[in-house]
């Protein structure tokens, strides 16, 4: 019985050492050479001897780093999922929810663009009230039979002009992004015109002009509180939700992606503990490695 390198530390110095001996032994026979002490007609047999338990070690150490290394990357990534080979399922169901996500995010700005919008038109309805008041105080000022003379219906003739004229140029100067604030022919503010001629020579003509006036006030109130319903109807009621469904689909896709900080940092410090076992094991050859390994893994 010829035993090769008993010593061996690893499987490939168990290879090495058998394939020296094998070419040493054939190459004997070859020399019809005699192996050894053995005399002719005796059967000689060659073991090799592998040390498994360092195998094993060496197998288990490996395991453990790389254990080690992807729990790293969970920690310095913050997530759990951050390649399709952790959970391809999960993955894709993460995916599906950023997608959803994103589209209620762009939904909800695109909801808060137009609600911005209709508190610009709100303001210039209120702008344009003020201004319809200073044009009737001037009207009812022409409209007063007993102070009314041919001068002050001439004066108040050419305010309520400039007035009309002011009314008219931001009427059709207001705008939002770009847009006429009432120049569309759908929506509450549709109703809304230029307003035309007034006449306040005479206090008949300013009587008259004082009721068209209050025609156009009450189109204006009508607008505005149109405006506002919707704005709180279709807009600030619709942002609300969507943002609670915004937040409430990002917490459950945070539960499948996001790593949990506290448990992956127990698994590191459970993992570098096994790894300076296994090392210890190794360097001191007097315990055996795998018992180690097993009672660190109970």
């Amino acid at each position: 019985m010829l035993a090769l390198c008993p010593t061996a530390n690893s499987l490939i110095d168990s290879r090495i050492c058998a394939q020296t001996a094998i070419v040493s032994f054939v190459a004997r026979l070859l020399r019809k050479e005699s192996v050894g002490s053995a005399s002719e007609g005796e059967s000689v047999s060659i073991m090799i001897s592998s040390n498994y338990a360092g195998m094993n070690t060496v197998r288990n150490i490996s395991l453990i780093q790389r254990s080690i290394s992807r729990t790293a990357q969970h920690l310095a990534s913050g997530l759990e999922i951050d390649q399709a080979s952790d959970e391809p399922a999960a993955l894709e169901i993460s995916e599906q929810m950023r997608s959803q996500i994103g589209s209620l995010t762009q939904h909800i700005k695109n909801l808060e663009c137009n609600l911005n919008k209709a508190n610009a038109v709100s303001s210039a309805i209120s702008e344009l009230r003020d201004k319809l008041t200073g044009i009737r105080e001037v009207a009812l000022a022409a409209a007063d039979a007993d102070v009314a003379t041919p001068e002050t219906g001439k004066a108040c003739q050419t305010q309520i002009n400039d007035l009309v004229a002011t009314y008219n140029q931001q009427l059709s100067s207001a705008e939002y992004a770009g847009q006429n604030l009432f120049g569309s022919s759908s929506g509450p503010t549709s109703r809304l015109a230029p307003l035309p001629e007034f006449t306040v020579a005479y206090p008949e003509e300013a009587e008259a002009t004082v009721g068209k006036i209050n025609s156009e006030i009450a189109s204006l109130n009508l607008a505005a509180e149109a405006v506002g319903a919707q704005s709180k109807r279709d807009y600030r009621s619709t942002v609300s939700s969507l943002e609670v469904a915004s937040q409430n689909m990002a917490a459950a896709e945070s539960q499948i992606r996001d790593t949990d900080y506290a448990e992956n940092q127990a698994v590191y410090l459970k993992l570098q503990m096994q790894l300076q076992a296994n090392m210890a094991a190794t360097s001191l050859g007097s315990l055996s490695s795998e018992s180690v390994f097993k009672l660190l893994h109970a």
